[in-house]
């Protein structure tokens, strides 16, 4: 018996009929020149939901995923805070490194104050470069963790808990100053916790209002 792919739509109805091979239905033939085909209730489907728009269905197959804002804003502050630090910082020991290394050779001539000027400030430029990369990465580092915490323990307190969190691995990276950024984190958590709460009291007046 010939298996039927496609649709054919029910006489005097406007759906469409899924065919054997979609729902396992038995064809069977009828009198005159109306042939119909049986199928499951199940089956049936409106006319719009078989030929739905290409866009309509990439929309539903479509995941969509919410990433809150303090997930990138306070990682991508920290990186360009780390970096501003780091190229002050860079800066100013590859100066004093190069004037150290070459305090024993003053140069003598124009054209050797020239190259000496010039070097200088090449390698004070690339002394910037390293301490920006070194810095920006370790504060980028450190606020992703704090974020990391935040995020997975939740709850009223979670910016304080984050904060001390974040100190005490830092502290435990770096031995020996445990207590310091333990304590640094904590008044970092309580400062970003100040800052939630003054937004939400705000937003409140403007609603009222």
């Amino acid at each position: 018996m010939r298996r039927f792919v496609g649709a054919l739509p029910l006489a005097g109805q406007g759906r469409q009929v899924l065919s054997k091979s979609h729902c396992g239905a038995e064809p069977y033939h009828g009198t005159g020149s109306n042939k119909r085909y049986a199928a499951d209730t199940d089956c049936l489907m409106g006319t719009d939901e078989l030929f739905m728009d290409d866009d309509k269905k990439q929309q539903q197959r479509a995941i969509h995923l919410t990433i809150p804002p303090r997930m990138y804003q306070i990682p991508v502050t920290g990186v360009a805070l780390g970096s501003a630090i780091g190229i002050m910082r860079g800066g100013r020991a590859a100066s004093l490194r190069f004037l150290a290394e070459n305090a024993h050779r003053p140069p003598r001539t124009v054209q050797g104050w020239y190259f000496y000027k010039k070097t200088k400030n090449y390698r004070v430029m690339l002394g910037a470069l390293k301490g920006a990369a070194k810095e920006g990465g370790r504060l980028g580092a450190i606020t992703t963790g704090y974020v990391a915490l935040e995020q997975g323990i939740g709850g009223e307190w979670k910016e304080i808990l984050a904060g001390a969190g974040t100190g005490l691995l830092f502290g435990a990276v770096n031995r020996g100053i445990w207590k310091q950024s333990a304590c640094l984190g904590l008044v970092m958590g309580c400062i970003l916790k100040s800052l939630d709460l003054a937004r939400g009291w705000v937003d409140k007046t403007d609603d009222v209002e």
